[in-house]
């Protein structure tokens, strides 16, 4: 796919859920200000996934999301709130399956 680096790193680091959510939130609105965009691609079900795609959403930029659709059923892993979150905010669902 010759995919290259990423535009950007927001340099969060780690922390609390809460803490690493507001500062992903902070830092991605501050860089989608200074560089917009049309498009918003989020990967998996990380923090950043969840976190980029509230802002983009917010900002009125749609959302593609690639490994959409997977589910443990698990409301105790912070991935499976990631992934229902991300997915129900999402203008494109990308799945890794039938």
């Amino acid at each position: 796919m010759e995919i290259t680096e990423s535009d950007a790193n927001l340099h969060v680091g780690s922390g609390s859920e809460a803490s690493q959510t507001g500062k992903i939130i902070t830092a991605f609105q501050e860089y989608l200000t200074i560089h917009p965009c049309d498009l918003v691609m989020v990967v998996g079900d990380v923090t950043s996934t969840m976190a980029c795609t509230l802002v983009a959403k917010k900002m009125m930029i749609k959302v593609a999301h690639m490994e959409a659709g997977l589910r443990s059923y698990d409301m105790t892993m912070p991935e499976e709130i990631n992934r229902i979150v991300t997915d129900s905010f999402a203008d494109y669902l990308f799945t890794t399956t039938e």
